[in-house]
């Protein structure tokens, strides 16, 4: 890893650095899902896949995502960051007819798109309580928080009639504030 991208170690949370496994993968559709986060910054995107020596189009070794994703939240801001995530599910399409089926399908579409690898080595989206109007879902991946808020905000987004909308919750401490998970709470009619 530093070999490649040195100061990457550093860059992951500590909570997760030492937990990434080395033979992890994803999907090489991630680098559209990055590519379309950053319309106007394509530079940008090209000079970060150069420093990590990843190619368009080649499945993605997990820790040099990871990186990718820590290095726009730092280099650019987690706001872009959460616009990348936004934009995930409209280049990897899920099945779903509301928000509620397209939350409870977050963890299969994650496994998928990490090679079918257990949850216990890449982490989960487990659904914490479930009523008729509200999801509460945890993420206990390794990505960054702000990326996994514009995932939940996209799929709100994504079923208008439903007026979803989320709340991102404090307890447990959430991943940016040194947590091991982010909850959100998905509320929609």
């Amino acid at each position: 890893m530093e070999a490649v991208f040195p100061g990457a170690h550093d860059m992951l949370p500590a909570p997760f650095r030492d937990r990434i496994p080395t033979l992890g993968r994803a999907s090489a559709t991630n680098s559209q899902v990055l590519r379309a986060g950053f319309t106007f910054l394509q530079r940008f995107v090209d000079d970060l896949f150069k420093r990590l020596q990843h190619n368009d189009g080649e499945e993605w070794e997990q820790w040099k995502l990871l990186v990718a994703c820590y290095c726009i939240e730092r280099e650019v801001g987690p706001n872009a960051l959460r616009g990348v995530g936004q934009k995930l599910f409209a280049n990897t399409p899920m099945n779903a007819n509301t928000v509620g089926d397209a939350i409870r399908a977050i963890q299969m579409s994650f496994q998928e798109q990490h090679g079918g690898m257990s949850p216990t080595l890449i982490g989960s989206w487990p659904i914490h309580q479930e009523s008729a109007s509200e999801i509460v879902v945890d993420d206990t991946t390794f990505y960054p928080c702000a990326y996994h808020e514009g995932v939940i905000a996209g799929l709100c987004d994504a079923f208008p009639k439903s007026a979803a909308r989320y709340t991102l919750l404090s307890d447990p401490t959430p991943k940016r504030l040194g947590g091991s998970a982010t909850r959100y709470s998905v509320q929609f009619a």
